[in-house]
């Protein structure tokens, strides 16, 4: 008898490109395509990618303008009918007047070079408005609709005149080094 290839195989034999899935009902199935690609029911995580970022910047920013951080994360979907859910946690600092006054240093999200989102402000920790860290937080779910590697980007601006932004460490003291993550999850559609 010959050897099968996975194009041979009816749906619920396994082979080493199947998986076990299981559905909302409760029933554990297997169930894998003619090119070998396990099915999965909506909601499943089907991926997940995690970058941690100690890498200390510091980006020169003017007045409403966004700038490219150097931060950024890939992603190759499954399907095009996924989802993907972003979360970051990036510790930021500014010389710019960080929590008072009209003057503020923020983020955005953008999908290769699409801006996802407006201005991200962070909640700030310490006393001094010019020395203390923000910690940016953004969970936002794409549909991307697409099979290509996306890349996921961080940009930042001040929105008042000039000013520096800071990533992974404090306005104050470059000593200090601060660790940000950005993690996407692929969700089945």
């Amino acid at each position: 008898m010959a050897d099968s290839t996975i194009g041979q195989l009816p749906e619920g034999v396994p082979s080493k490109n199947s998986a076990i899935i299981p559905y909302s009902d409760g029933i554990t199935t297997l169930k894998t395509s003619p090119s070998g690609i396990v099915a999965a029911s909506p909601g499943c995580i089907l991926q997940v990618v995690n970058v941690i970022d100690e890498t200390k910047r510091a980006l020169s920013l003017t007045n409403n303008s966004f700038s490219d951080t150097g931060m950024f994360i890939n992603i190759t979907p499954k399907f095009n009918t996924s989802k993907i859910l972003v979360q970051t946690s990036i510790m930021g600092s500014s010389n710019h007047n960080f929590g008072g006054g009209n003057k503020a240093f923020y983020l955005q999200l953008r999908r290769n070079t699409s801006a996802l989102t407006n201005r991200i402000g962070g909640t700030v920790t310490g006393l001094n408005s010019e020395a203390c860290m923000g910690c940016y937080v953004i969970n936002y779910l794409d549909n991307p609709n697409t099979l290509s590697q996306i890349t996921y980007r961080i940009y930042g601006c001040v929105n008042y005149g000039s000013g520096i932004g800071y990533i992974n460490r404090d306005y104050s003291d470059n000593n200090d080094t601060w660790t940000s993550m950005l993690t996407l999850m692929e969700i089945a559609g």
